[in-house]
């Protein structure tokens, strides 16, 4: 038990604490909040025993949070088994034995309790059922934990349900010796405390070695490993509970809101993976959240109304009454969102049916587009370079239309064939040194010329010790490109652009300001949306050049947004992670984007 326990304190380090806290606090708030109230009820044994539940409600506090605890783990046993594919299979089927074995101790436990349901209930079976709970349950978390070898798990695999049935054949006998055999004999009180305290401390180092073990080699799922974690560590406080609280004391009753706690943590990790899976199933999430919730309000409702009217005498019709109540109309609720669910699933598959045609459609257009309009250009350019023969200065102006024409047109196709290559995360990055200052004047030469022939004046401010960057020049390039592009077009006549850059906490910032139209609140997100449309403004266009860049950007680790100018019109705000030491912030050194 030494070894354990130590094996368990190396796999908890407390330096993982704080950046734990920092990114699951309510976690932590729901796994140090039962310790730190049982800890001040053990300080004042005054307040503890007046806290304390008069005893005739006692056995009500075990039968229904006891039984729900194990409606509860049975619940999740039925569906913790679909949660992970092949590659641990075998593992998950012994965490479906745990939650399995311990709703069947515990069902026992709270059905046993004398005096409830049945007067003349044996206490023996109540109290070893709710003992052993624990213990066992961490038996078979603990070989949940084990890293079995790919023979083992094959061999698991091959013989789960002569396993299974096994287990249950065992629960069976135990069953049948609890109930017809007198087990009072077996120790006299003094021994079964120290066997009792041997077997929570064994159980507790269990459970925490089985939280470490599980947090880390569940990964692949990480929120349902760290919640599943988190139920094994308040296992372990509710067994601390059970064995250390007072008798005829409010700390002895901890352990059964703490282990209802646990459950529903579990079934709290279940619900997220359900929710995260690609094929959502509605009906699924629904009868793993409502038969909970339904048969904790129709527990709560049959007490309500015993003690209301007096029905005491009556409490098993009572009982019996409001659950069948609760489970027709759990079924109802159930049947129609099955319907739903499948109605949804075809509308879905519908709709990707239709997306998947449109993007061949669109891949389709834009390759037959390309070709001619190559040809289209080349013939042009033929023509005003005069090849084919003298033209004239109207001509010339003509021809020069056309080639810009075709240009935008060739862009357009460019910027919609990169957008559908990003969202298929198929657009390789040329990562490369870039010195930022060189880069942006180099960038920058030729829009002083652009803005000079539309009568626009550009502003460019760059100091001489911008930090370097690394990433895809070419794709940065068209990225400013296309800032710039509709800066000066939505500026006004004579109106000025601005660009200016300055580093700004580990980034290099690129502002792009012009004097136009701005853009309104409420279309500064939208406004980078595949095909997005701005209403109501002189700021339309395609409605891909701003989500190429948006993409791009965020391909790079970093962010672009737009802002209003006070001066009037909008600053779109580039920044980039730059390079430390030779890398840039944040940007690992991969080749193709993915998404």
């Amino acid at each position: 038990m030494y070894t354990l326990a130590g094996s368990v304190i190396k796999r908890l380090k407390m330096s993982d604490f704080p950046l734990f806290a920092k990114k699951e606090p309510v976690m932590v708030v729901i796994l140090c909040t039962p310790p730190l109230f049982f800890l001040l009820l053990i300080l004042l044994p005054a307040l503890d025993s007046f806290l304390w539940i008069n005893m005739q409600f006692d056995r009500y506090i075990h039968y229904y949070l006891t039984a729900f605890s194990g409606f509860v783990a049975l619940n999740i046993a039925l569906y913790s088994s679909g949660v992970f594919g092949q590659r641990i299979r075998a593992r998950m089927q012994f965490i479906t034995l745990a939650f399995s074995l311990m709703a069947g101790l515990l069902l026992l436990s709270g059905l046993a309790t004398p005096g409830v349901l049945f007067a003349e209930a044996d206490v023996q079976v109540s109290l070893w059922s709710l003992y052993l709970s624990l213990p066992v349950g961490a038996l078979f978390f603990t070989l949940a934990a084990i890293r079995w070898s790919p023979q083992a798990e094959a061999w698991l695999a091959r013989w789960r349900w002569w396993l299974v049935t096994a287990v249950f054949l065992l629960f069976g006998g135990y069953v049948w010796l609890i109930t017809a055999v007198p087990l009072s004999f077996l120790f006299n009180l003094r021994l079964a405390r120290m066997a009792g305290l041997l077997l929570a401390g064994v159980t507790i180092a269990l459970y925490l070695w089985s939280a470490a073990r599980i947090r880390v080699d569940f990964d692949a799922r990480y929120t349902f490993s760290q919640r599943l974690a988190l139920t094994l560590a308040l296992l372990a406080e509710a067994q601390f509970f059970l064995w250390i609280g007072r008798s005829e004391a409010l700390s002895r009753l901890f352990f059964y809101p703490v282990t209802l706690l646990a459950l529903l943590v579990a079934v709290w990790a279940i619900l997220s993976t359900l929710r995260d899976t690609e094929d959502l199933q509605v009906s699924r999430y629904f009868a793993a959240a409502g038969s909970v919730l339904i048969v904790g309000f129709s527990l709560l409702s049959a007490e309500f109304i015993i003690r209301v009217f007096d029905l005491e005498s009556h409490r098993p019709v009572v009982l019996f009454m409001l659950l069948m109540q609760g489970v027709l109309g759990f079924f109802i609720l159930y049947i129609i969102v099955a319907h739903l669910d499948r109605l949804v699933h075809w509308r879905t598959d519908e709709l990707q049916r239709e997306q998947r045609l449109r993007a061949e459609l669109t891949q389709m257009v834009i390759h037959d587009l390309k070709s001619p309009l190559t040809v289209i250009r080349s013939g042009i350019g033929m023509l005003s370079k005069g090849h084919l023969g003298a033209i004239t200065a109207r001509q010339q102006q003509v021809l020069v239309r056309a080639d810009e024409s075709s240009q935008r047109i060739l862009q357009l196709i460019d910027n919609l064939l990169d957008v559908e290559r990003l969202e298929a995360g198929a657009l390789p990055l040329k990562l490369r040194h870039i010195e930022s200052t060189d880069w942006l004047c180099n960038a920058l030469t030729h829009w002083e010329v652009v803005s000079e022939a539309q009568g626009k004046n550009l502003r460019i401010t760059i100091p001489e010790d911008l930090p370097a960057l690394r990433g895809d020049r070419e794709l940065l390039q068209r990225v400013l490109n296309n800032l710039l592009t509709n800066a000066l077009n939505y500026a006004t006549s004579v109106g000025v652009v601005e660009v200016r850059a300055y580093p700004a906490e580990k980034q290099l910032v690129v502002e792009v300001i012009d004097d136009g139209p701005g853009v309104a609140d409420a279309d500064k997100l939208r406004i980078f949306d595949k095909f997005a449309q701005v209403d109501g403004t002189q700021r339309r266009g395609t409605g891909l050049g701003l989500t190429f860049c948006k993409m791009v950007v965020e391909a790079h680790q970093g962010g672009l947004a737009v802002s209003d100018n006070p001066d009037g019109g909008a600053i779109f705000r580039l920044a980039l992670p730059i390079c430390v030491n030779g890398t840039a912030e944040a940007l690992a050194d991969e080749t193709t984007i993915n998404f």
